[in-house]
């Protein structure tokens, strides 16, 4: 877990300078190492998305939400780590928060998402 955490550190100061295609891989390196933190999927999601791979970018938005719903902890603590996602890039995400937080993927197609994201976690769309 503490690689996984400084693999999110160096993303995330790559993310907020500009440089996406530094950011993604210590990203893909700390989901893969801990694929069940939120945020690790949530940040790669917007990642992703700014390098134009956007069925990519969906894929590990819903992951994010999956994984978010599955904390003890409240969702404040998860508002807190995105804090400094702002603009158009905070309203995209949110969608993704809002939207399935509100509706909430169950049953068999849950744990079946769960399971991929587990299998796939480091594998990355090339387009």
């Amino acid at each position: 877990q503490n690689a996984a955490k400084q693999h999110f550190s160096l993303g995330y100061t790559s993310f907020f300078t500009g440089d996406y295609d530094e950011c993604l891989p210590h990203f893909t390196n700390s989901i893969t190492l801990d694929p069940t933190q939120p945020h690790y999927w949530y940040f790669r999601a917007l990642t992703q998305r700014a390098l134009g791979n956007r069925g990519q970018a969906q894929h590990d938005a819903l992951l994010g939400v999956h994984f978010e719903q599955q904390l003890k902890e409240k969702t404040i603590s998860m508002d807190q780590k995105l804090f400094r996602v702002q603009g158009e890039r905070r309203t995209w995400l949110e969608k993704y928060r809002n939207g399935l937080m509100a509706f909430h993927l169950v049953g068999p197609r849950k744990t079946k998402m769960a399971n991929e994201a587990v299998r796939t976690s480091g594998q990355i769309d090339a387009n």
